[in-house]
């Protein structure tokens, strides 16, 4: 069975509101409005036509619906709360960095001042150019697990459990294919 998508469920809601009132329009149609009951008949088909495709509609919609209630709620709960607490990680590491580089350059000038060369600086002092790669590199992983959770979150009503590959949520992705 495929899983019903957002747009699926828009575009069945939106085919009922205008099914519906089509379908209880033309049912209203007798033969003598119409003149004969040959007219009325193709009026009758086409309505059945049209029920038949309002009932798809509503078959989308209960899928959707069942698919929700079945929704993955500890790993959604989950991923709200990773979501919130990324910001808040990029911004350390963006700090970290800020601090570092700062540090750094504290040390340069006060050692230049006291009159160390620029390479006797270099042996004292160590560069920080790494760590502020390594914190970059982490703040596009972070970046990165920020889009693929909101992905997630917004794939309702399937909330396809692989978008979530590669995120700290991977350990409860691997609970929810036990249980």
């Amino acid at each position: 069975m495929t899983k019903v998508t957002m747009n699926d469920l828009k575009n069945a809601h939106q085919s009922k509101q205008q099914l519906v009132p089509a379908i209880e329009a033309l049912q209203k149609i007798n033969a003598q409005s119409v003149g004969s009951v040959e007219a009325q008949e193709k009026i009758k088909s086409f309505s059945s036509w049209l029920q038949e495709l309002s009932s798809k509609a509503t078959d989308v919609i209960s899928q959707g619906n069942s698919q929700y209630d079945s929704r993955p709620k500890e790993l959604i709960q989950a991923a709200n709360t990773r979501l919130h607490k990324i910001p808040d990680e990029i911004l350390l590491r963006q700090k970290k960095s800020q601090f570092a580089t700062e540090a750094y350059e504290a040390q340069v000038f006060d050692l230049k001042h006291k009159g160390f060369s620029s390479e006797q600086i270099a042996k004292i002092v160590d560069d920080p150019g790494s760590e502020i790669e390594r914190n970059k590199t982490e703040i596009i992983e972070l970046e990165t697990e920020h889009k693929q959770i909101l992905a997630f979150l917004a794939d309702a009503p399937r909330f396809q459990l692989g978008l979530l590959k590669g995120t700290t949520l991977e350990t409860f992705l691997i609970q929810e294919l036990t249980v």
